[in-house]
């Protein structure tokens, strides 16, 4: 199912960022969820989420602005809590997270908009 859910959503989405829009994905911090763990997993439902925004040239929250055409490197070893660029400039960008909610989607997508970048350098 998720490879075929994102094999049918990643066009879709593309296209919207390639038109100038902005995806937007909810993410749940770690320090938000914290104080929901005690109460068992349906205390994700209603988990305090920070929005993930998402558009041709960046990946953004409020604490962390990724500008894609920049990315040398993206680091998923720890993607189950964190995803890490390596920047052209040196510079090393961390986004944490206790869930990112659609993450297939989203490695997809800053996937293939890096791609993009660095054929067009």
């Amino acid at each position: 199912f998720g490879a075929d859910y994102v094999a049918a959503r990643l066009p879709v989405v593309l296209a919207e960022l390639e038109a100038g829009g902005t995806c937007e994905f909810a993410l749940i911090p770690h320090a938000k969820l914290r104080a929901f763990a005690s109460f068992g997993p349906s205390s994700y439902a209603s988990a305090p989420t920070r929005p993930l925004l998402l558009t041709v040239h960046s990946l953004r929250t409020d604490d962390v602005d990724v500008p894609l055409w920049q990315v040398e490197q993206v680091d998923t070893s720890a993607w189950t809590d964190s995803l890490v660029f390596r920047l052209t400039d040196g510079r090393t960008l961390r986004l944490d997270y206790t869930a990112l909610l659609d993450l297939p989607l989203v490695l997809a997508l800053v996937d293939e908009l890096v791609s993009r970048h660095r054929a067009a350098r």
